[in-house]
């Protein structure tokens, strides 16, 4: 994103990257290493390596299928691909620790199948499907600049919609290399210092007297001269909000139109040509994991989930807290345009998003007991104020130097001609650090993730013939009725699919014996949506043949599965 003033001072700021005043974060793969990476992966037999699209900048875009062996066979005889699910990299381009992750559940997944039964069964039927990085052009800008946050690409664009493109980008004034925050004095501004750490700014209340002090903007001046700051820099379109559901045209980060992004319309593209995808498991700063979606009141139909879906994407997020925690967790982010939104509302898979990482809740180590100091006297806490405000921002502070990270650039007067006269300070959180961990925190985060992975694998529809019925008529006619039970926990598809018509019809067919014709019935039709966990619906034909013939039934669906039956005459 550009560096554009947020709600909050460090907010705008989150950090950690490969610049010369932080440490680089050793271990995350750059684009051709990640290219190389998946590259190995895809030697094992179990693999294929599919390139669906490049970036205005050429960068390749890349998935990776994990399947077994099995052939699924559609309602006429055809191969048919297999149900899926999709696990999506880092849909932010700054949220290098989803793309890792990714990569690294894809590896698990490989090295699991000699001894996990559950992947291997899951495998036999099914596919996975890993895209780690679905806008590398803007991760990519973590490796070479880093100067700010980005999570855009470098398409130019005109975010103030002044009639001009990237013409006022921030300018770093204190000369450390990046760039962070601008705060200026200012007895009418909206911000004072935190009480318990200067560092840290706080909103002022003014309907409790409280007296701000400072103007708070991103780090730079007004090249353009519209007393604005910084409002229109390099780049960019965000991938995160160039989907199509709820787009906000025209607003800084989500492009000219929907999917206007070589990268967005690939990843589109590549989705409805694989309509065997029923589950989307993305990385992204759109958390419904932690924060559920609700039926909200006042929102209007096409915006709010549906019906029996709202109950069981509470279940699965229930479960997904239980496995991957939710300690100091920092709420969710739900960008108009989003993946995730799109990849439910519009693509109508259940779709499925998690944070990646957080800043954990600094807990001091407890003194032993009777530790003293050096006079002998029990060390004294400092005392601190009742302040909620900055919380998140304190903590970050106290978790970074625990861990001995240069996270935080100290408050510096700077020179700047647009405010003679008033003092302005430089500083803030250096760029990425908020969002992504030191890689050697990523393996434990990719454990937790693959235990959820393996959750979500044994929710996914499983159908079956529960019965086939045959009913004498009389004269050879035959009443037959087919019931197809799900003993899965998801439904067929969901409730959303069905009302955008979006829904992979699950189809049913019948092969007769040789001298046999319907009299009523179709040799293929369609089933209704089959709710999970026993669920059923049922087929009939009537049916004219002579005695003691054969009949094969099958049902299918892409995103489903399918299964197969006979009954004699």
């Amino acid at each position: 994103m550009k560096t554009l003033i947020h709600t909050c001072l460090l907010g705008a700021c989150c950090l950690f990257a490969g610049i010369a005043e932080a440490a680089p974060l050793e271990g995350y793969h750059d684009h051709a290493a990640l290219v190389s990476e998946m590259q190995r992966m895809a030697q094992a037999p179990e693999c294929e390596l599919l390139e669906i699209g490049r970036t205005a900048e050429g960068r390749e875009i890349l998935v990776l299928r994990i399947a077994g062996e099995t052939e699924l066979l559609n309602a006429v005889g055809d191969s048919m691909p297999r149900p899926a699910i999709a696990v999506v990299g880092n849909v932010e381009g700054s949220d290098l620790a989803g793309r890792e992750i990714c990569l690294e559940l894809a590896q698990r997944v490989l090295d699991s199948l000699d001894d996990d039964e559950q992947l291997l069964a899951f495998l036999q039927q099914h596919d996975l499907y890993f895209l780690p990085s679905p806008s590398p052009d803007a991760a990519e800008y973590f490796f070479g600049a880093a100067d700010f946050e980005r999570d855009t690409n470098g398409s130019p664009f005109d975010d103030d919609r002044d009639g001009r493109v990237d013409e006022d980008p921030g300018e770093d004034l204190n000369g450390d290399g990046i760039l962070t925050m601008m705060r200026v004095e200012d007895p009418a501004g909206d911000w004072m210092d935190h009480p318990d750490d200067p560092r840290v700014l706080i909103r002022a209340k003014r309907e409790e007297n409280e007296q701000g002090r400072w103007s708070l903007y991103s780090e730079g001046t007004d090249n353009d001269g519209d007393e604005k700051w910084n409002e229109d820099g390099q780049g960019g379109v965000d991938f995160n909000r160039n989907l199509t559901f709820n787009h906000d045209g025209g607003a800084a980060g989500c492009g000219p139109w929907p999917v206007s992004e070589a990268e967005t319309r690939s990843v589109v593209d590549w989705f409805y040509n694989n309509q065997q995808i029923c589950m989307v498991l993305s990385f992204g700063p759109e958390d419904n994991i932690r924060a559920p979606w609700k039926n909200e009141h006042g929102k209007l139909m096409h915006e709010s989930a549906e019906g029996s879906d709202i109950s069981i994407l509470e279940h699965i997020a229930a479960k997904g807290s239980e496995l991957l925690g939710k300690e100091n967790f920092p709420g969710s982010s739900n960008p108009r345009g989003s993946f995730a939104d799109w990849a439910y509302f519009h693509y109508g898979a259940w779709s499925i998003s998690t944070r990646a990482w957080w800043v954990p809740e600094y807990k001091p180590e407890e003194p032993a007991e009777g530790e003293a100091d050096a006079e002998g006297k029990e060390a004294e806490k400092p005392k601190k104020s009742d302040e909620k405000r900055g919380a998140d921002e304190i903590n970050a502070l106290q978790w970074f130097e625990s861990q001995g990270i240069d996270g935080f650039v100290d408050w510096t007067d700077v020179a700047n001609p647009d405010f003679p006269g008033r003092s302005v300070q430089v500083g803030g959180f250096r760029p990425y650090l908020r969002s992504n961990p030191p890689a050697a925190m990523l393996s434990e985060l990719a454990t937790k993730q693959l235990d959820f992975l393996r959750e979500l694998t044994g929710m996914l529809p499983a159908i079956s013939f529960s019965e086939v019925e045959v009913d004498d008529l009389g004269e050879g006619l035959y009443r037959v009725t087919a019931h197809v039970a799900n003993s899965g926990y998801l439904p067929t598809s969901t409730r959303k699919a069905a009302s955008i018509r979006q829904d992979y019809p699950l189809n049913i067919a019948i092969s007769l014996p040789d001298g046999a014709s319907l009299l009523n019935g179709s040799l293929r039709g369609r089933l209704d949506r089959i709710e999970g966990l026993g669920g059923e619906s049922e087929y009939s034909w009537l049916v004219v043949a002579p005695q003691g013939g054969r009949i094969s039934l099958v049902v299918a669906s892409p995103s489903v599965g399918m299964a197969r039956a006979e009954a004699e005459l």
